[in-house]
């Protein structure tokens, strides 16, 4: 009674949904495919402020607000202690936690991708790859 399943949801509605979740999670097998992957997904939910449990894209542990699980036993403990910081973190906390999520979001767009690709192909670098 707590699961609601809505299908696909449009980007420009995402927010009508999240407003009222705790938590938001990606699962996904592991494998070789989800550790290629850039859930575009972990920036939405960062997005919004929201906590995010990540099942077999093990990358984006380096994340704020992001953790990784291996198994349902992880995801329960995951789940405990999101419950646990909600009652125990003061509100003044939240800050840092934003300004984290807010250099990842500023870090994470295209252009600022482009940028970084720019730069190693201008210094070279990418010829000892």
């Amino acid at each position: 009674d707590r699961v609601t399943l809505y299908g696909k949801v449009q980007p420009s509605d995402l927010y009508q949904h999240v407003r009222n979740w705790d938590a938001a999670i990606i699962p996904f097998r592991s494998g070789k495919l989800s550790e290629a992957v850039d859930p575009i997904k972990i920036y939405e939910y960062l997005y919004f402020g929201l906590p995010v449990i990540v099942k077999g894209i093990s990358h984006l542990k380096k994340l704020p607000r992001v953790q990784v699980v291996t198994d349902e036993i992880q995801f329960l403990q995951a789940l405990a202690k999101l419950k646990e910081e909600v009652l125990i973190q003061p509100a003044s906390s939240e800050s840092s936690i934003s300004q984290d999520v807010a250099q990842v979001l500023a870090e994470s767009t295209w252009e600022h991708r482009f940028s970084d690709l720019l730069r190693i192909l201008e210094t070279e670098a990418w010829m000892s790859l």
